[in-house]
C-alpha cells in the first residue's frame, strides 16, 4: 500500500470514529461511576461530604477534583454551560451560606435537574432539585487518561508535548509520523549499495568437485590402510678379540 493510500485510509478510520463516537460518552461515566454507590457512604467523614462524594466520583473517572471539601468549589471547576446536561456536575445552594453538588442523570419535564449526590439523607441518592436551587452546571474537562506518546526518532521526548489522550489523536499523529518518514531524503541508490556490507564468500567445501576427483577421494577412503611393520633394532658390532687389537697396535711401531 503507497503512502498516500495509507493517510486517506486512515482519514477515513478518523472520520468514522469521529461520528460514530456519542458526545455524552465521556461525561456519562460520572453517572455509571456515582450509581456504584447508592445507599451508602464511602467516605470516612460524617457531615458534608458531598463535595467529598463528588471528588472521589471524579478521581475513579480519571478527573482531577478540586480537592476541596466544599460544595461551591466546583461553581468554578472545568467548563460552565448553560444548561442541564447529562454527565454535568451541577453546584446548587443550600440554606443562606451553604450548598451542594452532584452529576446530573437526567432531567425532568420541568427542566429540574435529577441529580446523584453524596450526603443525600446522609446516604449516596438520586433525586429531583429545583433549578431555582442551581447556581453552575459545569463540565470536567482535565481527565487523566492513560497517554501513549509518540516521537521522532533521535527527538528528545517530554511527557507534556507527547500526552495523546483519544484514538483519534492517536491515529493523527501517527499519520504525521509516516508522512514525515515519507518525505525524509531518501539515499542514492549507489550509496545505498555501497553501505551495504559485503558478502561472505564462498569457502572450498562450497565448491563442487570435479567427479573424477570425487571418485578417487571416495576411492582412498574405501581402501583399507596397509598394516604399519614393526621396525627391527640395529644390532651395535661387537668389539674386535684382544689379540687383533694388540697385533695392529704392535704393527704401528
Amino acid at each position: 500500500m503507497r503512502h498516500g493510500t495509507r493517510i486517506i485510509f486512515a482519514i477515513s478510520c478518523i472520520s468514522m470514529l469521529a461520528a460514530s463516537a456519542p458526545a455524552s460518552s465521556e461525561p456519562s461515566v460520572l453517572v455509571s461511576e456515582a450509581r456504584k454507590y447508592m445507599g451508602t457512604n464511602p467516605t470516612d467523614r460524617k457531615r458534608l461530604w458531598c463535595a467529598t462524594f463528588m471528588n472521589m466520583v471524579l478521581a475513579k473517572a480519571g478527573y482531577d477534583g478540586t480537592h476541596s471539601d466544599a460544595a461551591k468549589s466546583f461553581a468554578y471547576y472545568g467548563r460552565r454551560i448553560s444548561e442541564p446536561r447529562v454527565g454535568a456536575i451541577a453546584v446548587l445552594s443550600r440554606g443562606r451560606r451553604g450548598g451542594h453538588v452532584g452529576v446530573v442523570s437526567g432531567v425532568d419535564s420541568r427542566g429540574n435537574p435529577i441529580i446523584i449526590s453524596g450526603n443525600h439523607n446522609k446516604r449516596v441518592g438520586e433525586a429531583v432539585y429545583s433549578r431555582a436551587r442551581v447556581i453552575a452546571y459545569v463540565m470536567p474537562t482535565d481527565r487523566r487518561s492513560v497517554t501513549t506518546q509518540f516521537a521522532a526518532r533521535g527527538a528528545p521526548t517530554t511527557s507534556s508535548e507527547l500526552a495523546i489522550d483519544s484514538p483519534i489523536a492517536e491515529l493523527i499523529a501517527a499519520i504525521r509520523a509516516e508522512s514525515d518518514r515519507a518525505s525524509a531524503p531518501q539515499a542514492p541508490a549507489g550509496r545505498r549499495a555501497a553501505r551495504q556490507a559485503p558478502q561472505p564468500a564462498a569457502s572450498n567445501n562450497d565448491l563442487p568437485l570435479d567427479p573424477l576427483i570425487a571418485d578417487l577421494l571416495s576411492r582412498l577412503k574405501d581402501d583399507p590402510k596397509p598394516a604399519a611393520q614393526p621396525v627391527r633394532p640395529v644390532r651395535p658390532m661387537p668389539p674386535p678379540p684382544r689379540q687383533q687389537r694388540v697385533q695392529q697396535t704392535a704393527g704401528r711401531f
